[in-house]
């Protein structure tokens, strides 16, 4: 059977963020939300999901706004500041070699514990905003916690459409080609520690207006076409960032970004919503589930 897993990203920016989420959730379309704990609105966004029962995991953030760790605010992963790199200035550092590990897991321990303290119980699934865990510095202490604390899943973004070259504009090929390695690299890391991962993924090239049903549905293909056929059940994790339209106040200690204040998180709530790829999960026999029924 092919099992997907729908994951809305980003929940905790914002209270429009939340809504958006948990309204995908009620609706169907999406099966679990991954919480930023910095995030301004994580309280809400968890009052929200435990009163609609949304599956929540942690959305692990070591690359926007303020540390959840007081030590972590003067370590190797912030700016003089005591903020978080941000996206470019951390994906540098992580390549060049300059984080600690030791910042990492002081880091991830503080949001696991801040995790369990706002929903009530651990996270079965962690994975990294703007994929920070898969890289140098941080995949190893990511994976050695995870398997310390009995966390069994994460994500692997190897994304099939990727490396067809189609729809990418050239200017973001070269940084997914490098995610892609990234996660080869983190796979036996992961392993090693006990951490599952799903058999494929989607959702590199689909944020924003870039998400199109004709597009979820070639992606979705080709990513259970990349798996090994077989006996047993194929899971594949679908990355969407689907909200409604941010207002001022949003972020994770820094404000909301452009991109969360258009309309583009809007448009992924219809496209998600659309009846027709409804239609193509039921021909193509496709069954949507949380992570939690994945691996029994």
């Amino acid at each position: 059977m092919k099992l997907l897993v729908i994951t809305g990203d980003d929940l905790g920016y914002s209270k429009e963020r939340n809504e958006g989420l948990v309204d995908c959730f009620r609706k169907g379309v999406i099966t679990h939300t991954s919480l930023m704990v910095n995030g301004v609105g994580a309280e809400h966004g968890v009052m929200l999901c435990k009163r609609h029962s949304v599956p929540m995991g942690l959305h692990f953030n070591i690359s926007e706004g303020v540390p959840v760790s007081e030590a972590t605010k003067s370590s190797s992963l912030v700016d003089k500041e005591g903020l978080f790199l941000e996206k470019e200035r951390f994906w540098e550092s992580a390549k060049g070699g300059h984080l600690d590990i030791k910042d990492v897991k002081v880091e991830l321990e503080a949001q696991l514990t801040k995790f369990e303290a706002l929903v009530g119980h651990p996270p079965i699934h962690v994975d990294g905003h703007q994929h920070a865990h898969i890289f140098p510095g941080v995949r190893k202490a990511f994976a050695e916690v995870l398997g310390s604390r009995g966390i069994r899943s994460t994500r692997l973004p190897i994304d099939p459409v990727i490396l067809s070259g189609d729809w990418i504009p050239s200017d973001y090929l070269d940084s997914f080609k490098v995610i892609i390695e990234l996660s080869r690299q983190s796979l036996p890391v992961f392993q090693e520690n006990g951490v599952r991962v799903s058999d494929c993924f989607f959702g590199l090239c689909t944020m924003g207006y870039d998400m199109t049903v004709d597009r979820l549905k070639t992606g979705i293909s080709r990513a259970y076409e990349s798996v090994a056929s077989g006996a047993g059940d194929s899971v594949c994790e679908l990355m969407a960032h689907p909200g409604y339209m941010n207002g001022e106040v949003g972020g994770c200690g820094t404000g909301a970004d452009d991109f969360s204040k258009s309309e583009a998180r809007e448009h992924e709530i219809h496209v998600l919503n659309d009846k027709s790829l409804q239609a193509f999960y039921t021909q193509e026999q496709i069954k949507l589930v949380p992570f939690s029924e994945c691996w029994q």
